[in-house]
C-alpha cells in the first residue's frame, strides 16, 4: 500500500528540484519546512545551509549581514523589513540583486492553510532561455507499514461476540465495551463518510464479505488510531447465516504517511502549477505519468488527448501529423526519427522550434536515475518577438541614418539654389550700374526672383525645424475650437493659384452646415497644405484633386486623393519615414521631403492616425482620423 506512493512521490521531489528556480515553503509561523538545492544555492556563502526551521525574517537578515544582498543604497533595516512585509502578504513580487551580481525575482504565494510558497528565480540574462535544472537534494522517506492485527467475531444478529487480546492493545478500547452490540451500536458513526458507512452496514445486513472498511479510533489519551476492517460471513451446511468472523488492521502509520503525501503533493502541485513552464514526467516505458496545466496550455490543440498512459512518441507523432511543428514540415518522418533519437539520449542543450500558430517553444529534456524522463516547456515567443522588433528598428534606424546621408547631400543643393539666386539678383540690385540697365519690368522681376527665393528658403528651413522640434518631443499643441469648413477652405484658397497653374482643379467636399471641431488649427492647416500640395505637384493638366473634411462620432475625417503618378509597393514602406525620399515627395521635384513625415506625426500628436493608399500610375489617397470632441466643462 506504501510503495507507489512512495515512488510517486519521490519522482515529484526530483521533478521540482530539477525546476530551473528556487522553492521554498514557510509555515503559518513564517518558518522553513521545505526548500530545494536551488534556493539553498542562493546563499551558497554561508558557512552551512539554513536549517528547518529557520524564520523567514532570520534567513533575510543573514542574507543582509554577510553580504549575500547587495542593498544598493538602502538601509539594511529599511530592506529587511520590507522584504519581511511582502513576504507575509504571500501575493507579492519582488527583486534584488546578489553579491555576485546575478538579480532574482522572488515571490510570495499564500495558500488557504496559512503556508507561503517562496519561489525565487534567477532573471540575470532573461534572453537567454537557458534553464539550468536543479539536482535531486531530497529524498522522502518510506512509510513503513507496520500491522497489528487482532480478530473479532460476530453472531447471527450481528452483535459483537469476541475480540481477540490485541484489540484493546491496539485500539484502547476494551472489549467489554464492544461485546453484545451492533455495528451501530460502536460509536464510529460520527468519524466514517456517510456513504462509506451506509455502504458497510448494507454489506452487514446483506451477509456480504468486505475488505478494508476504514474507520478511526481515539484513544483515552487522545491519540488517534486507524483501522482496517475485514470480515467474511459464516453460514453452517444448511446455509444458514450464523455471524461474521473478520479480522482487524492498525494502518495508522500508512493512513499518517498517505495524509503527508497529500500535503506534499499539495505543497508540489501548488509550486509546479505556479510556474508558467510547462513540464510532464514520463514513466521508464515513455508513459506519462503527469503533467502540469501550463504544459496543456503549451500544447493547447492537444490538450484533450493529453493523459496519463499517453507516450511521448504518440504526442510527438500527432503534432507531427496535424503540421504544428513547422521544422517537421516536409520531412516529417526524418524529423520524428530525429526527435525520437535525442527523446532517448537527452543532453544539457535546449531545443527551440516555431509551432504552427506561431509561438516559439524550448524544450529541455533530463533522464532520472530510474529510467524516468521529464520534460522542461518553455515558452519564448515574446522573447523572439522582442528580438525581431529590434532587428526591424535596427533596420529602420539604419535605413533613417543612409536617408539622413541623402537627405544632407541633397539639402545643400536645395539651400544653395535659393540663396544663389537672393544672392546674385541682391548684387544686381545693388551694383553701382543698377540704374543704368535695371529699369522698369526688369527691377519688379528681380525683385519677385529673390521673393519666391526667400519665400521658398523659408518653407525649406521651416519644415527642418517642425520636424526637428517633433522629433524632440518639444512641438506642443495648442487645441481650440475650429470651424472646419472655414479650415478647409482657406486651404483650398492657398493652394488654388498654384493647382491653377498647373491646370489642376480642387473638388471640395464639406459638411452643409458650420462644423466646430477641438484641434490645432495651425498643425491641422499644415498637414492639409502638405497634402494637397503633394496631390496638385503630382497631378498631370487636366486633372483634378480631391480634399474633403467631415466630423463624425467626435472624430474628423480628412482626405486628399488624387489621379496623378502614385507610389510603388516599395516606396509606401518608407512615404511616412523622416529623411526618406522616393515616395511621392522627390527632390527632383523640390521640397524637403520631410512633408508626409511631418503630416503623420501631427496626426500622431492628436492621437490620430494617418492612412495611405496608393498604386503607381493610378493616384494616391490620405486619409487623416483626428479625435477632436469639444471636451466636457468639469
Amino acid at each position: 500500500m506504501g510503495a507507489s506512493p512512495n515512488l510517486e512521490h519521490r519522482a515529484l521531489q526530483d521533478v521540482l528540484d530539477a525546476l530551473p528556480e528556487g522553492i521554498a515553503v514557510f509555515d503559518p509561523e513564517d518558518r522553513l519546512i521545505y526548500c530545494t538545492r536551488k534556493f539553498q544555492e542562493t546563499y551558497s556563502s554561508l558557512s552551512e545551509p539554513f536549517p528547518i526551521g529557520t524564520t523567514f525574517a532570520e534567513i533575510v537578515r543573514q542574507s543582509v549581514e554577510k553580504g549575500i544582498v547587495r542593498l544598493n543604497g538602502v538601509r539594511a533595516e529599511a530592506f529587511i523589513a520590507r522584504r519581511v512585509a511582502d513576504h507575509r502578504t504571500g501575493h507579492g513580487v519582488t527583486e534584488h540583486q546578489l553579491y555576485d551580481g546575478r538579480w532574482m525575482r522572488v515571490t510570495d504565494i499564500r495558500t488557504e492553510d496559512g503556508l507561503v510558497i517562496s519561489r525565487q528565480i534567477d532573471v540575470s540574462n532573461e534572453k537567454q532561455s537557458e534553464l539550468d535544472l536543479i539536482e535531486s537534494e531530497r529524498r522522502l522517506l518510506g512509510f513503513a507499514r507496520s500491522a497489528s492485527d487482532f480478530f473479532w467475531e460476530m453472531d447471527e444478529e450481528l452483535r459483537f461476540s469476541y475480540f481477540s487480546e490485541r484489540f484493546a492493545e491496539v485500539t484502547g478500547v476494551a472489549a467489554e465495551r464492544l461485546l453484545g452490540k451492533r455495528r451501530e451500536e460502536s460509536g464510529i458513526e460520527d468519524t466514517v463518510d456517510d456513504k462509506l458507512y451506509r455502504r458497510h452496514l448494507d454489506d452487514l445486513h446483506s451477509h456480504r464479505p468486505f475488505r478494508n472498511f476504514i474507520h478511526p479510533r481515539t484513544k483515552s489519551d487522545g491519540e488517534t488510531v486507524w483501522l482496517s476492517i475485514s470480515g467474511l460471513p459464516v453460514f453452517d451446511d444448511l446455509g444458514t447465516f450464523k455471524g461474521y468472523r473478520g479480522t482487524g488492521q492498525d494502518i495508522t502509520e500508512s493512513v499518517m504517511a498517505n495524509e503527508a503525501l497529500k500535503r506534499e503533493r499539495n505543497f508540489f502541485t501548488g509550486a509546479m502549477e505556479s510556474t508558467t513552464d510547462g513540464f510532464a514526467l514520463f514513466d521508464p516505458d515513455d508513459r506519462l505519468v503527469f503533467c502540469n496545466s501550463s504544459f496543456k496550455n503549451l500544447n493547447p490543440d492537444l490538450a484533450r488527448k493529453i493523459g496519463p498512459g499517453m507516450t511521448f512518441e504518440e504526442m510527438l507523432r500527432d503534432n507531427v501529423a496535424n503540421g504544428r511543428i513547422l521544422e517537421a514540415v516536409g520531412r516529417e518522418d526524418e524529423f520524428i526519427q530525429e526527435r525520437m533519437a535525442r527523446h532517448l539520449n537527452p543532453s544539457d542543450e535546449g531545443m527551440v522550434s516555431q509551432r504552427q500558430d506561431g509561438r516559439w517553444l524550448m524544450l529541455r529534456e533530463q533522464r532520472m536515475p530510474d529510467g524516468s524522463t521529464f520534460l522542461v516547456n518553455t515558452d519564448l515567443t515574446m522573447l523572439k518577438e522582442r528580438e525581431r522588433a529590434l532587428e526591424i528598428e535596427k533596420e529602420r534606424a539604419e535605413r533613417t541614418d543612409r536617408a539622413k546621408s541623402e537627405f544632407l547631400a541633397n539639402m545643400s543643393h536645395e539651400l544653395r539654389t535659393p540663396l544663389n539666386a537672393i544672392i546674385g539678383f541682391s548684387e544686381l540690385l545693388s551694383s553701382p550700374d543698377a540704374e543704368a540697365f535695371m529699369v522698369g519690368d526688369r527691377r519688379v522681376e528681380y525683385a519677385g526672383s529673390i521673393w519666391e527665393a526667400g519665400h521658398h528658403l523659408l518653407s525649406l528651413i521651416n519644415d527642418i525645424l517642425d520636424m526637428s522640434k517633433i522629433e524632440a518631443g518639444e512641438y506642443r499643441l495648442g487645441r481650440a475650437l475650429v470651424d472646419l469648413r472655414d479650415l478647409i477652405r482657406s486651404v483650398v484658397n492657398l493652394m488654388k493659384p498654384r493647382a491653377d497653374s498647373g491646370g489642376v482643379s480642387i473638388d471640395v467636399s464639406l459638411p452643409n452646415e458650420t462644423t466646430m471641431v477641438y484641434l490645432d488649427e495651425r498643425a491641422v492647416r499644415q498637414m492639409l497644405l502638405n497634402l494637397l500640395s503633394n496631390a496638385v505637384k503630382f497631378s498631370h493638366e487636366g486633372k483634378a484633386v480631391h480634399i474633403s473634411g467631415f466630423f463624425e462620432q467626435d472624430v474628423v475625417q480628412l482626405t486628399v486623393s488624387d489621379k496623378g503618378t502614385g507610389m510603388s509597393e516599395q516606396a509606401l514602406i518608407t512615404a511616412t519615414d523622416p529623411f526618406v525620399q522616393g515616395g511621392i515627395e522627390s527632390f527632383n521635384e523640390g521640397g524637403t521631403g520631410l512633408g508626409l513625415a511631418i503630416t503623420k506625426r501631427l496626426a500622431e500628436l492628436h492621437g490620430g492616425r494617418l492612412e495611405i493608399q496608393s498604386r503607381l500610375g493610378a493616384g494616391t489617397i490620405v486619409r487623416i482620423d483626428l479625435p477632436a470632441g469639444i471636451p466636457v466643462e468639469e
